[in-house]
């Protein structure tokens, strides 16, 4: 950093007080990126603190402890270097015990480790260098999006002004819907029972719709290729899935415990269904398995209750596992012992 942007951001001072605030962190080697996004925030009217509002002769650790378990938003800024410092880190981990809401923000195109994203699949985030990178965005359209995150609003010191017609509260602060890394969608935060998954996307990350109860259909785009792990487990309400003539695996549990999962059609080109992909979906009738998929693993359709022999197409040639039909109606079952 520079001695003239050392100079020109050091009276800016971190909150102390009661009221709700965000936490800031960042790596240092970052500062001259982040600080003036500090700068711009704190013009706006929002509380902050980063660690350089720490006073001398204080212990370091706690005092980073202290306002981190106290702030009402958590806000890091993701890049390379931010992943390779153990103090950013520690504050990650940290805050996710100790911090209802937390934003990521990214400043790089840079990757999070699986262990990260398993920890925050379902968490806010932002891509600053989609923005800064884009044609048709802007650094405004960045602070326009930020300034729409759940939870930040409370940590404005004076709020907009209403507007004479106000808009509906769901239209003031959307939710922004799809958290997506390049073609990649890392989590859905959205509430329609239709989803539509946006085109482009090539791969529904680990867990990305995990536990959500209002979705009833969901419709696949033309892209996408995987289905990751545990996708769509525990979506009790999802009735309906569209799929598309592309789509090539489908991970492990990925519609694991879908219990009023009725249709779903597995497309020609579809090479891998892994272990207990439908285990549990017990209102599905009938399944048809194209002839590409070669194997079917243990527990595969296990507990899928409503199966019937005669609706469960199944190529000559396809090993199926013992387990694979178990806990089905008697005659589908034996299907795993079959010559």
């Amino acid at each position: 950093m520079s001695q003239s942007t050392t100079q020109e951001h050091k009276m800016l001072k971190s909150y102390e007080g009661d009221d709700p605030y965000i936490f800031i962190s960042y790596a240092h080697a970052d500062a001259e990126t982040v600080l003036p996004m500090i700068q711009k925030l704190q013009q706006d009217g929002f509380r902050l603190w980063y660690d350089e509002g720490i006073i001398g002769n204080v212990d370091w650790v706690d005092e980073i402890a202290e306002h981190l378990s106290r702030c009402h938003l958590f806000m890091a800024f993701i890049t390379k270097g931010y992943l390779m410092s153990e103090n950013c880190l520690d504050e990650l981990f940290f805050a996710r015990e100790q911090c209802r809401n937390r934003l990521l923000v990214y400043l790089d195109d840079t990757e999070v480790s699986k262990g990260i994203r398993m920890r925050y699949c379902r968490r806010q985030a932002l891509y600053h260098w989609q923005c800064t990178n884009s044609r048709c965005k802007t650094e405004e359209a960045f602070y326009d999006e930020l300034y729409r995150v759940h939870g930040i609003c409370k940590c404005r010191i004076q709020p907009p002004e209403p507007m004479q017609d106000p808009l509906p509260v769901e239209q003031q602060n959307p939710v922004v819907e799809y958290e997506i890394a390049g073609s990649v969608l890392m989590a859905y935060h959205g509430t329609s029972s239709e989803v539509v998954i946006p085109a482009g996307i090539t791969k529904i990350e680990q867990g990305a719709f995990k536990g959500n109860t209002q979705i009833e259909i969901v419709v696949f785009p033309e892209s996408l290729v995987t289905v990751g792990y545990e996708s769509f487990r525990e979506c009790v309400n999802l009735q309906r899935v569209h799929t598309n003539d592309l789509l090539v695996r489908i991970g492990k549990d990925a519609f694991s415990g879908c219990k009023a999962l009725q249709e779903i059609r597995l497309p020609a080109s579809l090479k891998t269904i892994c272990q207990g992909a439908f285990y549990g979906c017990a209102a599905l009738p009938e399944i048809d398995i194209p002839s590409s998929v070669t194997k079917i693993l243990p527990w595969t359709f296990a507990n899928c209750k409503e199966l019937r022999l005669e609706r469960v197409t199944i190529p000559a040639n396809t090993e199926i596992a013992e387990t694979a039909f178990r806990g089905c109606e008697s005659a589908v079952e034996r299907l795993g012992n079959r010559p």
